[in-house]
């Protein structure tokens, strides 16, 4: 419902009527929605056409005039009712209905046949009478103990079911009778009943209003979810607790007999769960924790986390032995291995932590540990200080108590000697070969092969040694060749394929993301599977300088969908990061994003997301606001989603250091979007560090591109004689060189503009804006009209200065800036007269369209020999050495594509390792 929201918000969908109905309470427990509902209200081009339709309370009035027509009675006749219904009942629709209901009941409302019309009592005796209360819940309750008793006990069992009653569950439960319950949750009439026998009691509910039967389904509904609350208050507190026992034991035996009705088991340890007296009855104790491990297994293959993790901890409390591992060691260990996997998934890191020592404590086998000591790197390298190192060297620790040696630092040769193994050992010398092989079955292999996923990308991130990095890959390639394939080889060809891609070599590298996606399709996807993350990999790596950039914005949505259905909560987070990113880069429209970042920052909050990548949302929705919004500082992220300074000051380590390369490149965009050239000065030298080394492509092509900006733009300020700006935009124009060699068919409009911002002319600038506007990068066209506006003053030609800035103008209003917008009209008001900006507009929207295959022509006449050669591959022994991971064929080179974002120096490096990520 809020992505529908969202979508109306963007005021791009025509011819629909959405009809939303709420009720405030709902709307007040949900920040989402009311964001959302505000945002729609108040934005230009939909908040006219939007009607609301507030439904509120009946007044003394209505409830008359509702009197009136159903008596058939003078509405004067009726007002001294209605006065006290009012009041009994506070005008609220539907305890009109059910006061009404009851005085029917107890016939103080009577149809008269001698005066052939409905009449009623005192109504000064009703107001006043001790059996009426003014409280709503005290009316329901008069009305449910009136009814018939096997039906008042009939629902008062109901209620314990939830909003959903199966009748075939209360009918297995009056099976039994005890004497003992007689008249509160049993009795003679409902004993050993038949379906339709029962079907008769409820169905006098039903005609009371207290429940609804649909048709077709023999389950009955509660008519409101108050008549539930109140029929459950009616059972006495002393059989609370044996009635839901045994209402647990039925479903949890009838459970065994219908293994594809999975809420029966949820259900069942839901009901066990509300008695708390097992420390009386281990055995039993014993057999609910069990059910609860059960249920959460359920409850994660449905990608409910939150519910999953409330059944552990029931679990573990019911286990409340002392002596439970010796008693019980299988469930023990299974029971807190989960607690632990899923704590760390859901941000619980203090609960993780304990019960991952508690297994360490007991395991009786070190592969008895394996599963908490996946969680243990997952804690070392998810706090604020996001500490690689230490998961690299835990990661290693691990690998030798398996057998596995793994060198520190390489030898000379010894990459060599691994991909000579990996050779020998794949069907025809090639990685394809994989394709072919059979599944891995050897459970140690597969503990190892996730052991070395983990520290491939912990080598990666700590950006300790590229080649120790490939090395590890090769490792896991090469247990895969002898032990057969699993999900974690798909991993690793992901891996090996970014590391060819950094080195330049995209054929290569799409052909082994192929394979990657081929091999992961092989496996069902399930809780723990890796399918997201070979999909992040792939985009974030290879397909960002293989395929058009605009077309990834589908995967990464996969990626979350993927990531969620694993119970991979910080993949899920991190690939809608990904999505962002990807977005902005390719200038759509900014509304529906920042609409879309709500939801997706509240569901990263939920699961306790480490504190990196919540600020990844928060940067991304300031971002938003500084641009629409009419802010004194729109280059500081200071505002309603966020305050920078607050967000780095809870963070340390290698978190502070992510989060502020990510605050400053977001600042200097927007410091040279609205001419904050002192602060992009201060900016670009805090980011000269980041210039290279950065895991995944757009997000470091986003910040390389305005880091080139920004330098061009700073040297050729009058006086600026500083060198090393140049230098800076230099190196990452020829770096976009290398890239155009190797065949990212994303790097041609950012050269392009680059290159215009490096020699300005009105060619180069016609020449850069004619390129982005073809692929719909309307951001960075609007900036280089603008740039073009600047030059012509400067050379005091104020005719194109006025079209040029006109076109800009219109192009930063069409992506969404209006704070922008306003500040342009307010800085060049006189260039930008409403007359320019009506003749502007109409060839502004016209020349501008999404990328078509007619646009390839632009690079027909490229002049390839000005670029520089390529650096010598560090994957030279690799290749040079044997055919294994070379591919048949080459990647398309044609130029279908958006900006690149990410050269071959400073790599693209994206890595999944179980649950690692990269992206914050």
């Amino acid at each position: 419902v809020l992505k529908v929201l969202s979508t109306v918000k963007s005021g791009t969908v025509d011819n629909l009527l959405l009809a939303v109905s709420y009720r405030d309470e709902e709307i007040d427990e949900n920040e989402d929605a009311q964001f959302i509902l505000d945002a729609i209200k108040s934005s230009e081009g939909v908040k006219d056409r939007i009607h609301d339709i507030v439904v509120g309370d009946l007044s003394v009035e209505s409830v008359k005039i509702m009197l009136s027509s159903v008596t058939k009675q003078k509405p004067e006749e009726c007002l001294a009712l209605a006065e006290v219904v009012h009041k009994k009942t506070a005008g609220n629709p539907f305890f009109v209905t059910q006061f009404l209901l009851m005085l029917r009941q107890e016939q103080f409302i009577r149809y008269s046949f001698s005066s052939y019309k409905w009449e009623w009592g005192d109504v000064d005796k009703l107001a006043s009478a001790a059996l009426i209360s003014d409280n709503v819940a005290d009316v329901i309750a008069k009305s449910l103990q009136s009814l018939p008793e096997a039906t008042r006990i009939a629902v008062s069992v109901a209620s314990c079911l939830g909003n959903i009653v199966p009748l075939d569950v209360l009918v297995e439960f009056f099976e039994t009778y005890d004497e003992k319950e007689e008249g509160h949750t049993c009795c003679s009439g409902l004993y050993q009943i038949k379906k339709c026998g029962l079907e008769n009691f409820l169905n006098s509910a039903v005609k009371r209003g207290i429940l609804i039967k649909p048709e077709g389904q023999d389950a009955y509904m509660w008519a409101h979810d108050k008549l539930q609350d109140v029929s459950y208050s009616l059972i006495p507190d002393e059989y609370v607790a044996s009635l839901h026992i045994k209402l647990g034991k039925l479903l949890w035996r009838m459970s065994l007999n219908r293994p594809d009705e999975d809420w029966m088991v949820f259900t069942a340890a839901d009901q066990m769960n509300r008695y708390s007296g097992y420390h009386q009855d281990e055995v039993l104790g014993a057999e609910v924790a069990s059910l609860c491990l059960e249920a959460a297994k359920l409850s994660l293959s449905k990608s409910a986390l939150i519910p999953a993790f409330d059944m552990l901890m029931s679990g573990v409390k019911h286990l409340c032995m002392c002596d439970k591992w010796a008693l019980h060691y299988d469930l023990s260990l299974r029971l807190y291995s989960a607690v632990a996997e899923l704590a760390i998934t859901l941000g619980k890191r203090q609960q993780a932590l304990d019960a991952a020592r508690e297994v360490e404590s007991y395991a009786k086998t070190y592969e008895d540990k394996f599963r908490v000591q996946c969680v243990m790197l997952r804690y070392l390298t998810s706090g604020t200080d996001r500490n690689y190192a230490a998961g690299m060297k835990r990661s290693i620790q691990i690998l030798k108590g398996y057998g596995v040696k793994f060198p520190k630092k390489l030898l000379p040769g010894q990459l060599f000697v691994e991909n000579q193994k990996l050779k020998r050992k794949l069907p025809e010398d090639k990685l394809r070969g994989l394709l072919e092989m059979h599944n891995m079955t050897d459970h140690k292999s597969l503990k190892i092969m996730k052991l070395l996923n983990y520290l491939g990308g912990y080598i990666i991130m700590s950006q300790t040694d590229t080649n120790l990095g490939i090395f590890t890959t090769l490792r896991s390639l090469n247990l895969s060749a002898e032990q057969g394939i699993c999900e974690e080889t798909a991993v690793a060809v992901s891996s090996l394929g970014i590391h060819f891609a950094n080195d330049g070599e995209l054929a290569e590298a799409n052909e082994y993301a192929e394979i990657a996606m081929k091999l992961i399709e092989r496996f069902p996807l399930a809780v723990g599977s890796q399918h997201s993350s070979v999909i992040g990999m792939a985009g974030a790596g290879i397909y960002s300088r293989t395929k058009a950039l605009n077309k990834s914005l589908d995967m990464w949505l996969e990626a979350h969908h993927f990531a969620l259905k694993a119970g991979n909560t910080e993949k899920a987070a991190t690939s809608i990061l990904g999505y962002a990113y990807t977005y902005v880069t390719v200038g759509l429209p900014l509304g529906p994003l920042k609409s879309d970042l709500v939801s997706y920052k509240k569901e990263a909050g939920e699961f306790g997301m480490p504190a990196t990548v919540v600020a990844g949302f928060t940067i991304f929705q300031q971002f938003i606001l500084n641009l629409q919004e009419d802010t004194t500082q729109p280059a500081v992220l200071k505002g309603e989603a966020m305050d920078e300074d607050e967000v780095m000051g809870s963070l340390s380590g290698n978190g502070l250091r992510m989060t502020k390369r990510d605050v400053f490149t977001f600042r200097l965009l927007l410091a040279i979007l609205f001419g904050y050239m002192k602060m992009a000065d201060i900016l670009l030298r805090e980011l000269e560090p980041f210039l290279e080394g950065d895991m995944f492509v757009v997000r470091a092509g986003l910040r390389r591109t305005v880091m080139a900006l920004a330098a061009f733009r700073l040297a050729r300020t009058k006086g600026n004689r500083n060198l090393n700006l140049r230098s800076i935009g230099k190196k990452v124009l020829k770096g976009y060189e290398k890239e155009l060699k190797s065949g990212n068919v994303n790097a041609h409009p950012i050269y392009l503009m680059l290159e215009a911002e490096s020699s300005p002319s009105k060619e180069n600038y016609d020449k850069a804006i004619r390129g982005c506007a073809r692929l719909g990068l309307i951001h960075y066209e609007a900036y280089l009209c603008e740039r073009a506006a600047e030059m012509f003053l400067e050379q005091n030609d104020n005719g194109r200065a006025e079209y040029y800035m006109a076109q800009a103008y219109i192009l930063f209003d069409d992506w969404g800036a209006k704070g922008k917008v306003n500040r342009m009209k307010d800085e060049h008001a006189e260039l930008l007269k409403s007359s320019s900006l009506r003749e502007k507009a109409a060839s502004t929207l016209q020349g501008r369209t999404r990328y078509s295959s007619k646009h390839t022509d632009s690079l027909k006449d490229f002049n390839w020999e000005r670029l520089s050669s390529v650096r010598g591959s560090t994957l030279s022994s690799v290749r040079s050495s044997t055919s294994t991971v070379k591919g048949d064929h080459g990647s398309d080179k044609s130029t279908d594509s958006m900006s690149d974002f990410g050269s071959s120096e400073s790599g693209g490096m994206t890595f999944a390792g179980g649950m690692f990520n990269v992206m914050a």
